[in-house]
């Protein structure tokens, strides 16, 4: 798994497939971020949060198994 993200740090994606969480260092991200997970086999969203702090390492698990896309941006 890789995040992608912007230069500026207010939008970052990252695939899941099958099962499994990743981890990711909120400093390197703009502060004050939504959070959602997207189901691609279903074409759903799953809020996450309406505010994450930029602030340590933080560990995103999917609501579900199967493959999700996690994506973090700026409000």
């Amino acid at each position: 798994m890789v995040l992608a993200r912007t230069a500026a740090g207010d939008l970052a994606v990252a695939y899941l497939p099958g099962d499994g969480a990743i981890e990711v260092d909120m400093t390197r991200l703009a502060p004050s971020l939504a959070g959602r997970w997207f189901d691609p086999v279903r074409g759903r969203y799953t809020l996450i949060a309406t505010s994450i702090e930029n602030k340590g390492i933080r560990r995103f698990v999917p609501p579900a198994k199967g493959d999700w896309v996690l994506i973090l941006e700026r409000k």
